[in-house]
């Protein structure tokens, strides 16, 4: 049959329902379950999990098989022929997501007379019915990962990474064990996509806790790189607030990276403290007189040799304290040519030269107003009667 009829005549026995207790099997599956016929419930339940696991690798079909009929055996809940243990239902259908997502993993090809079921969504939905709505995330997510085109490969990625360290607790063994082999090979190509300081921000939320929960065993080492070189990045496209939140995740300080970074967000004050700290300080006195702070810079200036702005800046020092000993009183008392003299002073002590109005030319001539039309008075008419010409 075609998966289309397959996948209908299911749909009609189950009356459309989502427990699904009627499944497609291959024959052998089927002449096993004749053969149990008169055992126990619980027993055929029981040899119906065994098999799907024993014969996952050798034989997928009769394991997809098996693990259907050990969820049709389970009953409606509540009705007098069913399995009413809530744990051993609980296990049917964790056999089933393990047999379904391992299936599903590693694409294989079931019979043709089992349709062509999306293994993945059927593992998702045993978890679903196990209880176990964290693993149907995490299944879901992988396998959006397993078909995701190269175009949606790194959104599925990092949508992957964020569930499974966020339901790390919800992970079996059995699940640790089939993704195993390919954790590391998707934990490159996150770590490849940091090509920028957007990307290298986003992927340093993502990957660090990927690693405990996949238990990466150089997973610190790699946290710390994955760190430098993301500051790295953020620092190309300044974006020096985002380095300076990293930097301060470094299991070891770095005063001249934070230096940079201060500088870039326009904090002197903590970029001169972090040049002080590598013993920068003529670093940290252009810093000093970018907010301007007179009195450290004077201060490092005492403790450095001869610097070009020495003299200037002790002026400045003493310039302002002077101002700081005005009279009360003084714009109250201060005479207009007084204060105008004292601001030609401070103008040229800054070398400030006001520019000079343009003369005018002399003998420039007014623009002639335009003449204004003056009305012709129109004659009034003639009273006196004109004589007619003969």
């Amino acid at each position: 049959p075609t998966d289309d009829i397959v996948r209908g005549s299911i749909s009609f026995l189950n009356g459309g329902g989502f427990d699904r207790r009627v499944a497609s099997c291959v024959p052998d599956a089927l002449l096993k379950t004749l053969e149990e016929d008169a055992l126990d419930l619980e027993e055929r339940v029981q040899l119906c999990q065994a098999d799907a696991r024993q014969y996952l690798d050798v034989k997928p079909g009769i394991a997809w098989s098996r693990a259907q009929q050990a969820i049709g055996l389970l009953g409606r809940p509540g009705s007098l022929a069913s399995v009413t243990d809530e744990a051993a239902r609980d296990a049917v259908y964790m056999t089933a997501a393990e047999v379904c997502f391992i299936l599903g993993s590693r694409n294989v090809q079931l019979a043709p007379e089992l349709g062509k079921p999306d293994l993945f969504y059927e593992a998702q939905r045993a978890a679903i019915q196990a209880k176990r709505p964290g693993l149907a995330g995490v299944i879901e997510t992988l396998g959006r990962v397993q078909h995701a085109k190269v175009e949606n490969r790194l959104p599925a990625l990092v949508d992957m990474a964020r569930m499974v360290s966020e339901q790390r607790a919800e992970i079996p063994s059995w699940l640790r064990l089939e993704i195993g082999p390919k954790s590391n090979a998707w934990i490159g190509e996150l770590e490849a996509a940091g090509f920028d300081g957007h990307h290298a921000a986003l992927l340093l939320e993502v990957l660090p806790p990927l690693y405990e929960a996949l238990e990466v065993p150089d997973c610190q080492a790699r946290t710390e790189l994955l760190r430098r070189r993301a500051i790295q990045l953020l620092m190309k496209d300044r974006r020096f607030a985002a380095a300076l939140e990293i930097l301060k995740g470094l299991a070891e300080r770095q005063p001249k990276i934070e230096a940079v970074c201060y500088e870039g967000v326009g904090d002197f004050a903590l970029a001169a403290e972090c040049h002080i700290a590598t013993g920068n300080r003529k670093d940290a006195l252009t810093c000093y007189r970018s907010i301007p702070d007179l009195d450290k810079a004077l201060k490092l200036i005492d403790e450095m040799d001869e610097h070009p702005a020495a003299e200037s800046l002790r002026w400045m020092s003493e310039l302002r304290d002077l101002a700081l000993k005005r009279p009360e009183k003084f714009t109250r008392v201060v005479m207009p040519a007084e204060k105008k003299l004292l601001e030609e002073v401070l103008e040229r002590s800054l070398g400030v030269t006001r520019a000079k109005p343009a003369a005018r030319k002399v003998g420039a001539k007014k623009a002639a107003a335009p003449k204004k039309r003056v009305a012709k008075p129109v004659p009034a008419p003639s009273l006196t009667p004109t004589k007619p010409r003969l």
